[in-house]
């Protein structure tokens, strides 16, 4: 009699479980994150009564929750990449647009400066013709200034999308290393799993993965490492890294990210980061805003440094030698302060440079390293080092004059100092029109007659020299390749971005079918547990009717 009731009472206890793990599923329908959970039962040991064995009754093995770590990792994955795809290709888009904009293209108000040469050397003494080359060269002028500005307007959004970033990847890496000390506690004291608490914890992982990828390993205590990028620490236990961001002592004007390490100290890992928002910040940082002002301000020191060139080696109206027509490059540089202390400097070292010649300019900027064994110069975008051997010393046209280093305990450049040379990377923000006389346009050849035109001519062939790059690319060629490539890049981001959200639209269908709650499924399962719970009432019922017939028995 009692093993009856007995069996009636925990199929009670365990169907009343089963009902509250339905009803948990079917209240958590629009929990984003929820994993649908299920009970699983088993026979309690049978009795041994001499006869056999005699069940006695039901117990609750478990409430696990839907999981598949394949779908899991496949939902990162395609998380960061969406989220990486999507990012670099609005921010390369922006880039593509201002360059093949012919409102702000440079080969634009390039062919109109020229085409207004062509103009002056038709008509050589006609100041009306001249007034439109100096017209259209402060159009040439304002071109350069709006587009790099624009772009440096790129640089500021994904220098503040880097803060936010490492912003939020911080407080996620706070909220899962409190997650995996929770969950290491309650698996500690219980066989069973804190569902909810994996819950919780998966979701922020997924947040994290649209930030950078992430990668996780399992410990026995079932907390989580998480690694991001190419294997760089962020969680280990219950200890969350830190990441913070400063600015590129070699680039100044963008953003690095460093990660505070288990030992002292930390490192920067911008290299180290990829996938997700922050990932195509940095990318699309290195890959294509900061090529882009490369180039263009490579083409405006180019372009002003050759037609100088010729404007100096003809005369004016009046038969004077002609002087620069747009500012020169060396003035540019000293006042765009592109040289830079780039370290704290212990020493009283300087560091000058001239452009020698526009057509060997790379666009690079380079790095001065006083070392224990001499000076070199360090090229920031190719790493090769030059050893500084001559002083002043030219390399890639640009002449670099530096204080020799001091011998150890005298005054002068000591071991450890560093200087920025950067020739022209914010060069056309201050390019500008030197000369506001059209008069003073040097048309003719030095001693010609006034109505000369021959200076004017060289100045036209100019727009179909390979002037530039090591004199293997004309003005046009160096601004189309940068427009090819920024649109190469952009189309194939876009394309990617494309690709990926579909990809993961379906990962997330194949998670939601796993473990996701379909209410018809659950609506069953209700009146499958409730009509074997009231079966069960029966049977404490039965039990108890028949306890009740034996006590009036033996009461006679």
């Amino acid at each position: 009699m009692a093993n009856t009731l007995g069996i009636g009472t925990t199929a009670l206890s365990a169907l009343q479980r089963a009902i509250s793990t339905t009803g948990q599923n079917i209240a958590n329908v629009n929990t984003d994150g929820y994993s649908r959970q299920s009970v699983s039962l088993s026979a309690r040991p049978a009795q041994d009564i001499g006869a056999g064995y005699l069940g006695s009754g039901v117990q609750v093995t478990s409430i696990d929750r839907a999981y598949n770590q394949f779908l899991a990792n496949d939902v990162q994955q395609r998380t960061a990449s969406s989220g990486y795809y999507s990012l670099y290709a609005n921010a390369a888009e922006r880039v593509d647009s201002m360059l093949g904009d012919p409102s702000t293209s440079i080969t634009q108000a390039m062919d109109s400066f020229f085409a207004s040469a062509e103009a002056v050397a038709n008509s050589p003494t006609s100041l009306p013709e001249r007034q439109v080359m100096l017209s259209n060269a402060e159009t040439l002028v304002q071109r350069f200034d709006y587009i790099v500005g624009r772009v440096d307007d790129v640089t500021k959004e994904m220098n503040s999308q880097i803060a936010g970033a490492v912003s939020e990847i911080n407080q996620l890496a706070g909220g899962i290393a409190t997650l995996n000390d929770e969950i290491a506690k309650v698996s500690g004291r219980s066989s069973g799993l804190p569902n909810d608490l994996l819950d919780q914890r998966d979701a922020l992982i997924v947040q994290l993965s649209s930030l950078v990828d992430t990668k996780t390993v399992a410990q026995d205590d079932g907390s989580l490492n998480v690694f991001i990028g190419r294997g760089q620490p962020l969680v280990t236990g219950a200890v969350a890294e830190t990441l913070a961001t400063q600015t590129d002592p070699n680039l100044g004007s963008t953003s690095i990210v460093t990660l505070s390490a288990f030992v002292a100290g930390s490192s920067d890992v911008s290299t180290f980061l990829t996938g997700g928002k922050l990932g195509a910040a940095l990318a699309v940082t290195d890959e294509v805003v900061n090529p882009t002002r490369r180039e263009l301000n490579l083409l405006a020191v180019g372009f002003a440094e050759t037609v100088n060139a010729i404007q100096k080696d003809g005369d004016d109206l009046q038969g004077v030698n002609g002087t620069a027509l747009f500012t020169e490059t060396e003035g540019v540089v000293k006042t765009a302060a592109s040289v830079d202390d780039s370290t704290a400097n212990s020493g009283n070292a300087t560091v000058t440079f001239t452009v020698t010649d526009a057509k060997l300019l790379t666009g690079d900027s380079y790095r001065v390293d006083y070392t224990a064994t001499g000076v070199n110069l360090r090229n920031l975008t190719t790493d090769a080092v030059t050893t500084l051997t001559a002083n002043p010393q030219t390399v890639d046209g640009v002449r670099v004059t530096y204080t020799a280093q001091a011998a150890t305990g005298a005054a002068g450049a000591n071991q450890g100092d560093a200087f920025i040379v950067d020739p022209v990377f914010q060069a056309s923000r201050f390019l500008e029109v030197k000369i506001d006389d059209p008069a003073k346009i040097a048309a003719a050849s030095n001693g010609g007659a006034a109505g000369n035109n021959s200076n004017m001519l060289a100045m036209i062939e100019l727009r179909d020299q390979s002037l530039l790059k090591g004199s293997t690319a004309t003005y046009g060629e160096v601004y189309n390749n940068l427009l090819s490539d920024v649109a190469v890049r952009t189309q194939r981001a876009q394309a990617s971005a494309d690709t990926e959200t579909a990809l993961l639209g379906s990962a997330l269908d194949r998670q939601s079918s796993l473990q996701g709650v379909n209410l018809d499924e659950e609506a069953a399962n209700l009146v499958r547990y409730q009509q074997a719970y009231q079966a069960a009432a029966q049977i404490v019922a039965v039990a108890n009717e028949v306890f009740d017939t034996l006590l009036r028995a033996t009461s006679r």
